[in-house]
């Protein structure tokens, strides 16, 4: 097991965010606002929340909106983080993103996080059962998940089979199986040995599980997908939701 906490964490920002239809014509899907702030803000404050050193960010779809955003919110707002934008002239997808920035990411077990995932504010215990969870002597990467009826905003079937701690990747989905959330924890440098240039990290992925060596941790608290319009208005209700209920207490 991992003896500490990692260090850096990995933000998936690159993408078009196609799904969310105009809202993402002019503003990069991080930006976009749940709860009254980008998602990505809220990502950043739950990094510095753990004490994180430094957060790598690559970006390309309308890169410089989100530079500028971070910038100049970062002195007051996440002082205690090393922010590093990772640029890519063109789309290199998951795993070719982390692959381009592994001089950035260095040696170590890293987190990594899907810039359209959104879960209950404050909640950093993802990344503490990651932490618990991963054992770099005998996984690759170990994978946050949950049960398909814990998610929203999602597709309706799973992607993986979770057999003591092992994942695999189902021969048929079904509902039945559990869904990827958007975290997980691995080391940069065994995605940089991929021979491709661009690719999905489920490349890796499925040969790590070939090897028994993908393993995977279930959180079950709500999480949302919030990179539909369908999504996003789910996400600006639990979020909502959420802050009337401390509110409250």
């Amino acid at each position: 097991m991992l003896q500490q906490q990692p260090h850096t964490a990995m933000i998936l920002a690159a993408g078009r965010g196609t799904r969310l239809n105009d809202i993402t014509a002019t503003t990069p899907k991080p930006l976009v606002e749940v709860a009254g702030q980008p998602i990505i803000f809220h990502h950043l404050d739950r990094l510095q929340h753990l004490g994180l050193q430094r957060v790598i960010i690559n970006v390309s779809y309308l890169a410089l909106k989100i530079v500028n955003a971070i910038n100049t919110h970062q002195p007051q707002r996440w002082p205690g983080l090393d922010i590093t934008f990772s640029w890519e002239e063109k789309l290199l997808e998951t795993g070719g993103g982390i692959k381009n920035a592994a001089q950035l990411l260095g040696t170590d077990p890293i987190f990594v996080i899907n810039s359209d995932s959104v879960w209950q504010a404050g909640d950093t215990a993802p990344f503490e059962q990651l932490t618990k969870a991963h054992n770099p002597a005998a996984s690759d990467a170990t994978l946050l998940l949950t049960p398909c009826n814990n998610t929203q905003g999602l597709r309706k079937h799973g992607d993986f089979e979770l057999n003591n701690n092992s994942l695999q990747f189902p021969d048929v989905k079904t509902n039945d199986h559990l869904c990827y959330i958007g975290v997980h924890i691995c080391n940069p440098q065994w995605i940089a040995q991929h021979p491709a240039e661009a690719f999905s990290l489920v490349e890796p992925w499925k040969n790590a599980a070939q090897q028994r060596r993908l393993h995977g941790v279930i959180y079950q608290n709500q999480w949302v997908d919030m990179g539909t319009p369908q999504g996003l208005q789910l996400a600006h209700n639990i979020s909502n939701s959420q802050a009337q209920q401390q509110a409250a207490a």
